[in-house]
């Protein structure tokens, strides 16, 4: 529920590593969203905000070890939450207890989004203590003068959204204060006309009205700027009330009004101006007087008062006396001014006869709406005003005289229908003498006339915004439903029906146009009379005024449109002026804002006014000068807002990352809302499954990456916190790219040595000595490829070709490179997979070594029938014609003979040889004839050859024997010579055992490039790369044929020897001294290849015998494999040569041998390497059988001792060297 406070905890099973303190994060989800990081929540404990309602609360733990390594986080999801019961706490009153301030009543409010929650205010009363309700429904209130010395009481009713009321709180305010004499509203009463009595009004606080004082002043101009222009009319008085002087026509009136306290506190003085100036009055004259002696000569002046403004032209006033003694007026000379001679006259006075009436009577018809009229004969003098009266008889004989019916003429009314008319008149002589009264005859009955509108006039101003009725005169009858029809009048003559009211509101439409109206009287019996229309002037616009203006609450970035009501014609561009100020103006200064303080700025002249930044904290007030069309403008209007601009909440957009500098980052985004306070920056780290990690402690606006960091994305959250600490929603950046440390750089390639046949170069990376990239390399290179180049042509341009095996860093000068450019180019990756540019470096042309020979020795079996040759490896360039020189060395004596025209790189030895050492002497000469150092080789004293010695101890034995001996030097078939041709020359037949292996011909070598010493006789030797397996084979079983057909004695250094067995030379059929013995090999694991293209011919291995050691055969083994194995079974008897072969695969590395007894036997051995078996039979003898089943063969192939050049080794191997 929010408010409540939660805690997670998770039971960790820490399988290595010391128990650390795992990483805790709180994630807010909506039903239908995905979880969001709470920023900030990242302890065990969580309190439950607003924000939480309704979503499903998060925890998520991730346990770290002390050493830092983290394991799999685990989350666990809360039940949605709910809003708590509405509630307040914390309920407080800000603002000053001080009469005339605004307090306001605020709390810490609780329960889900608040509604319309209730506020009530109440002043405690003096006398008894109880609190008294004054204001409700709001949370402010202005104190006023009844709260001076009392305390008020805020009531807190919290209600949430859907109507839920909880439970009130109250809290009192301290006693409040009364403010300093201040005075508002201060107003000028009155007609602003000369000699009018105008009064200043104002409602005073802190003070009272009778003690406050008022000056008056009069000034030019209707703004006000303090007192400045200002001229004194009077000088300051308690009197609110002033006449208008003559001196202040045409000036404005300006009020200065200062509050003051009983005892003579004086507050801020208030200005007031008139809204327009003083007029003057008419001319008149208020008195006038005659003074002076009546008397011929004599001159009578007139006195009088003059009002009316600045005197001006005065017309002059005489007198006189007519024959008939009337007063005449008449109008004299300007420099007579107010004075006239009258002459001197006698008048005799003429007394008058009374006054009487010789006839009276009515003249007229008696109809409704007509007039009558008094016809009469009077006698007395001078007629002066007669009196008349008449009177309405009724049929029974009633007299009512008509009131206000006093003169010679009377219209007939409708009251007078029905009735008889009769008049009286009362004769009065001019000097007011009167006669006696006189009444006429009657006159009716008086019947009703037609219904008739005898007159028709508008009543009101014809200007717009003006009330406009009517005056008709009506008659005939009683008036019934008269009909009244307004109409508008267009420019084209056509009419627009308005209204049909007795009155008529002129709006702005009808501005420019003339109104019409229709008259049609009607009786009350309904008969109707003839219309009468009246035309109105053009109807004129009403002065331009600005009726009303308010400007709303006003928030940051919020567009502010005033409501604005404007009235006198047709609107037209008015003036706006936007002002921003930190402090709430009033009264006059707000009126004359523009220089009322400093700190008041101008902000914009738009009707509408977007705030921005600047304007938040600060009021803001509006100048409206109301324009009409005509551009005739009215009185401004200003008025400032309420409460000051409202930040807007805060929020970040185009949050990104910049990378500063190699693994240096930096977060940056637009901030919006109010002024920035201290906002939350973090740093994220986003995995390749697409999991946040919040990253601990970087809570900076820079970050720098760690080793954690790479391979990884990086975020930057940047969480907006407003000056007044309100909190915005967090915005994460687009992730970055993949984090990698810099690439290695290899600043320089080096090599080391020289471009010369036979040298070594070594490629030689300078590595940069930042410490950057000493890092990199130390702790992410994984390794280092080269390729070697070689150019394909001379001269300045080259083109380079890859040497395809060349790729250490190490590469030795070859003869085919003499005259051509070496390259070396140096590619390094790190451990994430990426490589640099290659580097190169390269090299001079090559240039020829010194010329010389390595490896010098001296082929041949050290018989005197033997052929010896000198083999060695030259370099140095191309070889021309080098010198070889045979020469014969005694044992232990230095002293060599040469033989002379043996210069050739082969000789035959003979008898001469025998006892003497053999030597050759090799000097390498380049083909531009530069030699190198001459290189000798020798032999082993020869002997003689053992059968040739052997035959004749056997001939010398039998006494008498004729034998031929061949010479060394013949290559004659004899039987000596092949039997070196096979190396098998001497030997007795004695059982051995052959095995049949896959793949590799049995050629005998004549060259190899391992140099045995004399501790090799009788091994084998094993040498060459791993070839490749063929992939033309197919799985068959197939006939070898035989390899030799000569018995021959072979030894071997397998630890078991077995059985021996026999080669009948006439029929290739193994056979054995034993009749079960059956024998096995292992031929090598990985299949041999043959240089010669034939890939499924046999190699032959001896694997071991029983006969001794004979130094002339070289031994033959075996290493690695898995085998195809030979068996024979019954080699003795009928079934000779019958049996069965089965392959069976031998752990590598092991030398073995493995005796079969047919199929049956290898099942009922248990041997679980069997792979295949195979029955054979006698047609398969003298041959091996080969399976392509055999996988790979070893590495390591079988080379012969090259002490014994003559004897076949069986042997397959992989090599560049020429077979012999």
């Amino acid at each position: 529920m929010e408010g409540n406070i939660i805690r997670g905890h998770a039971d960790v099973a820490w399988c290595g590593g010391t128990p650390g303190k795992g990483v805790a994060s709180w994630l807010r989800r909506k039903w239908n969203g995905s979880p969001v990081v709470i920023t900030g929540a990242e302890d065990e404990e969580y309190r439950l905000t607003i924000d939480d309602i309704d979503s499903s609360v998060v925890f998520m733990y991730t346990p770290v070890t002390e050493e830092g390594a983290k394991g799999e986080p685990q989350y666990k999801y809360t039940d949605f939450v709910k809003a708590a019961p509405p509630s307040v706490s914390n309920v407080r009153i800000i603002g000053d207890a001080v009469e005339g301030c605004i307090i306001k009543g605020v709390g810490d409010y609780l329960g889900g989004r608040e509604g319309p929650s209730k506020f009530d205010w109440l002043r405690q009363n003096k006398d008894t203590g109880d609190f008294l309700l004054v204001s409700t429904g709001t949370s402010e209130y202005t104190l006023t003068k009844e709260d001076v010395g009392r305390v008020l009481a805020f009531i807190y009713i919290p209600i949430n959204f859907e109507g839920q009321e909880g439970e009130s709180v109250s809290v009192v305010s301290p006693v409040v204060k009364q403010a300093p004499p201040k005075v508002t509203n201060v107003k000028i009463i009155g007609e602003l006309r000369e000699n009018n009595k105008i009064t200043v009004t104002g409602i005073v606080t802190g003070g009272t009205e009778g003690s406050s004082r008022v000056q008056w002043f009069k000034k030019r101009s209707s703004i006000l700027d303090g007192e400045k222009d200002l001229e004194a009319l009077s000088a300051s008085k308690i009197a609110k009330a002033f006449r208008i002087p003559l001196g202040a026509v045409d000036y404005h009136i300006v009020a200065k009004y200062t509050p003051m306290t009983p005892d003579g506190e004086s507050g801020e003085p208030v200005y007031a101006i008139s809204d327009r100036a003083v007029e003057t009055l008419p001319p008149s004259l208020n008195f006038l007087s005659i003074t002076g002696e009546y008397t011929e000569d004599r001159i009578l002046t007139a006195s009088y008062g003059y009002i009316g403004g600045h005197e001006g032209r005065v017309s002059i006033i005489g007198i006189c006396m007519s024959s008939k003694l009337t007063p005449v007026l008449s109008y004299l000379r300007l420099q007579d001014f107010f004075s006239i001679i009258l002459p001197r006259m006698r008048l005799e006075r003429v007394r008058p006869g009374s006054p009487r009436l010789l006839s009276l009577q009515i003249v007229g018809n008696a109809i409704e709406g007509t007039t009558l009229s008094v016809e009469k004969k009077y006698w007395g003098g001078e007629e002066g005003d007669s009196v008349f009266r008449w009177f309405r008889i009724s049929s029974d004989g009633m007299q009512c005289e008509i009131r206000g019916a006093t003169s010679a003429s009377y219209m007939l009314s409708v009251d007078d229908i029905g009735f008889f008319i009769s008049v009286s008149c009362e004769p009065v002589r001019a000097d007011w003498a009167r006669g006696p009264i006189v009444l006429s005859e009657q006159m009716g009955p008086i019947i009703p006339g037609p219904p008739t509108c005898h007159s028709l006039e508008f009543l009101g101003s014809m200007i717009e915004g003006q009330r406009v009725s009517f005056i008709a005169s009506y008659s005939g009858g009683e008036r019934g439903n008269c009909y009244y029809e307004w109409f508008r009048v267009k420019s084209n003559g056509g009419q627009e029906k308005l209204s049909t009211f007795d009155f008529l509101d002129l709006t702005l439409e009808d501005v420019g146009r003339c109104i019409e109206l229709v008259y049609t009287p009607v009786r009350q019996d309904g008969t109707k009379g003839s219309p009468r229309s009246i035309l109105s002037d053009i109807i004129a616009p009403a002065d331009p005024i600005g009726v009303d203006l308010e400007i709303p609450d006003c928030v940051e970035d919020e567009e502010a449109c005033p409501q604005k009501t404007y009235f006198g014609g047709q609107e037209g561009v008015g003036q706006y002026i936007w002002y921003r100020t930190k402090n709430k103006l009033h009264g006059s200064a707000l009126i004359d804002i523009s220089s009322a303080c400093e700190d008041v700025v101008i902000c914009g002249k738009t009707l509408s006014y977007t705030p921005s930044l600047e304007d938040v904290g600060a009021y803001l007030a509006l100048y409206w000068l109301p324009t009409r069309a005509d551009d005739k403008c009215g009185k401004p209007l200003v008025v400032i807002s309420d409460s000051p601009v409202a930040p807007a909440l805060p929020v970040v957009s185009n949050v990104c990352v910049r990378e500063l500098s190699s693994g240096i980052y930096s977060g940056e985004g637009e901030y919006f809302g109010g002024y920035e306070g201290s906002s939350l920056f973090s740093w994220y780290r986003e995995t390749n499954e697409g999991t946040i990690i919040l990253i601990n402690g970087a809570n900076l606006s820079t970050y720098e990456v760690t080793d954690s960091d790479y391979k990884c994305h990086l975020l930057f959250g940047y969480t907006p916190v407003r000056s007044d600490s309100v909190v915005g929603e967090l915005k994460l950046s687009e992730p970055t790219d993949i984090i990698l440390p810099e690439l290695p750089k290899v600043e320089m390639l080096a090599l080391t040595g020289k471009a010369v046949e036979g040298d070594v170069l070594t490629a030689v990376e300078v590595i940069p000595k930042s410490e950057n990239q000493q890092r990199v390399w130390s702790k992410y290179k994984k390794d280092v490829r080269y390729q070697w180049f070689c150019s394909s042509e001379y001269g300045d341009r080259k083109s380079y070709e890859p040497l395809p095996t060349q790729c250490s860093c190490s590469y030795k000068v070859r003869f085919e490179d003499i005259g051509r450019c070496l390259r070396c180019e140096c590619i390094v990756t790190d451990v994430f997979g990426r490589s640099t540019e290659p580097v190169y470096t390269e090299t001079a042309p090559v240039l020829p070594g010194i010329p010389k020979i390595d490896k010098l020795e001296i082929e041949g079996r050290g018989f005197h029938t033997n052929l010896y040759a000198v083999r060695g490896i030259y370099s140095g360039g191309k070889e021309g014609k080098s010198r070889i020189q045979w020469l014969r060395s005694m044992v232990g004596s230095p002293d060599l003979i040469t033989i002379p025209g043996e210069v050739g790189r082969m000789y035959e030895a003979n008898v001469d040889d025998v006892g003497y050492r053999l030597v050759a002497i090799y000097t390498p000469v380049r083909e531009d004839g530069v030699e190198g150092q001459p290189v000798s080789a020798s032999t082993d004293p020869i002997a003689v050859e053992p059968d040739v010695l052997k035959e004749v101890k056997q001939k010398l034995d039998l006494g008498s024997v004729k034998f031929e001996i061949l010479s060394g030097s013949s290559t004659a078939g004899g039987p000596v010579k092949k039997n070196q041709k096979y190396g098998l020359a001497g030997s007795r037949p004695k059982a051995f055992k052959i095995a049949v292996g896959k793949r590799g011909p049995v050629f005998p070598i004549y060259k190899s490039a391992l140099k045995p010493s004399r501790e090799d006789k009788g091994k084998a030797i094993a040498e060459g790369p791993r070839p490749a397996p063929s992939k033309t084979s197919k799985k068959r079983w197939v006939p070898v044929q035989p390899i030799c057909s000569d018995a021959t004695h072979v030894r071997t250094q397998a630890a078991n020897p077995g059985p021996a067995t026999g080669i009948d030379p006439s029929e290739g059929l193994l056979a054995s001294s034993s009749s079960s013995a059956t024998s096995a090999i292992v031929p090598p694991r990985k299949s041999l290849a043959t240089p010669l293209g034939i890939p499924e011919a046999p190699a032959v291995s001896v694997v071991e015998s029983e006969m001794p050691v004979f130094p002339e055969a070289p031994a033959m083994l075996v290493v690695e494999s898995i085998l195809p194995v030979m068996s024979v079974e019954n080699s003795s008897g009928p079934e000779a040569g019958k049996g069965s072969a089965a392959l069976i695969s031998v752990a590598e590395g092991s030398v073995s041998s493995t005796e079969v007894l047919g199929s049956e036997l290898v099942r009922a051995q248990g041997l679980s390497n069997v792979v295949e078996t195979t029955e054979v039979d006698i047609e398969d003898a003298g041959g091996g059988l080969a399976s392509d089943m055999v996988p790979d063969p070893p590495r390591k192939l079988l080379s012969t001792p090259p002490s014994f050049p003559e004897v076949p080794v069986m042997l397959g191997m992989e090599s560049e060297k020429q077979f012999m």
